[in-house]
């Protein structure tokens, strides 16, 4: 089994620094999986670490970071499932956030497996120095790799950006002390509505003219509605504030909210890494 992967653009390293750290305070689990494919990486929590259909994980197009990648083991697809600290691995690619030359590679010591980071910096005198990072792991078996598999995303009933996320994550914030849930009311006409209702008050808040994208390619529901009708969900305050919270610390502000009829999912785009949260629709 062989993992190696390699870095040259601090910029790349920066913007996978701070994707990671947008999963890390919008999760709050310290145990993450990371699976390893010829093509992607996949950060995600393990589905008995969450309750109900909620789910979170981050998709990378590695040929658009990484200067060389290569992934060998014995699984048929030669993918590798690993699980470590989430924060002892956000770390170790913070360490290297000024480098020039970064290599994560999987190793073993004295019998233990760890994934390795090899960070080659240089100093105002233009010394260069090699800094060496490790993260232990665990190697899960092969078996496991099917099930932390990202689930195949049904297509919603309304897609639509969401406004300036600082902006959200202060509203968010006002209604989870209002209420334990919160509704969002959206339509294909770029209107949004946050909704929340305690015995004594009930607060609305309304956006107009968002983009409402198409999904993915161009799919549409099968039983599609008028443009102008709304697709309502009851969602967890606290997760989605959490959520948005997390998503306030990276440089991406291209939040989309997918309703469904079982779903609600929330899309941080930064250019070809997704972050992705699915939350239940609660009765």
């Amino acid at each position: 089994m062989r993992f190696r992967a390699r870095m040259t653009n601090a910029k790349n390293v920066a913007t996978l620094t701070n994707i990671v750290t947008v999963f890390q305070k919008a999760c709050n689990f310290k145990q993450t999986c990371l699976r390893i494919t010829p093509s992607r990486l996949h950060f995600t929590v393990d589905e008995d670490s969450l309750s109900d259909s909620e789910r979170i994980w981050i998709e990378v197009l590695q040929a658009n970071l990484f200067e060389s990648f290569a992934v060998q083991s014995l699984h048929p697809r030669s993918e590798v499932l690993l699980q470590f600290n989430l924060d002892h691995f956000a770390r170790a690619l913070r360490s290297a956030s000024n480098c020039h030359d970064l290599v994560i590679k999987l190793a073993k010591k004295q019998n233990t497996p760890y994934l390795t980071f090899k960070i080659g910096t240089m100093s105002s005198t233009g010394m260069t120095r090699q800094i060496v990072q490790d993260v232990p792991v665990l190697v899960r078996p092969a078996d496991d790799i099917d099930a932390i598999m990202p689930p195949d995303l049904p297509i919603p009933d309304v897609n639509i950006y969401m406004p300036d996320i600082k902006l959200l994550r202060n509203i968010v914030d006002r209604m989870k002390a209002i209420a334990q849930d919160i509704t969002v009311r959206a339509n294909m006409r770029g209107e949004l509505e946050l909704l929340v209702q305690s015995e004594i008050v009930t607060v609305k808040t309304c956006f107009n003219n968002l983009d409402n994208p198409l999904w993915r390619d161009n799919q549409t529901p099968t039983h599609p509605r008028p443009p102008g009708a709304f697709a309502s969900a009851k969602i967890s305050a606290r997760k989605i504030a959490q959520f948005i919270g997390g998503a306030c610390l990276g440089d991406s502000n291209n939040l989309l909210l997918s309703i469904g009829s079982r779903n609600v999912i929330l899309f941080l785009l930064h250019d070809d890494l997704t972050l992705t949260f699915m939350l239940p629709i609660l009765s």
